[in-house]
């Protein structure tokens, strides 16, 4: 059985469910330090996954997300910490940076647009997150290519 999270941009999150999938039934070593994971949890984060995926501009609430997705906030907490090894909205904001550091890459979308489109209500707070995450402002990132 396969999983598939189904936008390019989470090629990451794609491979460690692929990874959790071929190392589903074996008894080899656990996987970012997580034992085998259920397959129900796999399926709970991909759910989740491909929820905010779809809308990287989205806020929304860890208890509005396990209603969307027909669970509860305690179960999607730890299926996102066995499956992810982190919180889900952890892997969000990784997911939102990667995704904005394309866009100051490979477009020339105005800096503030591109945190509108990743979940920032304005350009302050989504350069002091882009430079926390990349270590560079979005600025320098689009003027040196990311490197």
């Amino acid at each position: 059985m396969k999983y598939c999270i189904c936008n390019a941009q989470n090629r990451r999150a794609k491979d460690h469910l692929a990874t959790l999938e071929n190392n589903q039934h074996s008894h080899g070593p656990e996987v970012y330090g997580v034992e085998k994971t259920r397959h129900s949890e796999v399926e709970l984060v991909q759910k989740a996954c491909q929820y905010l995926l779809s809308d990287l501009s989205l806020n929304i609430s860890l208890e509005e997300l396990a209603h969307k997705i027909a669970t509860n906030r305690n179960k999607l907490s730890q299926a996102s910490k066995n499956v992810l090894g982190r919180g889900i909205f952890s892997w969000l904001r990784g997911e939102r940076m990667k995704e904005a550091k394309r866009l100051c890459i490979t477009t020339d979308l105005p800096l503030q647009e591109i945190g509108y489109q990743v979940g920032h209500s304005n350009q302050a707070t989504f350069s002091t997150a882009f430079k926390a995450y990349f270590k560079l402002s979005p600025r320098q990132c689009r003027k040196n290519d990311g490197i």
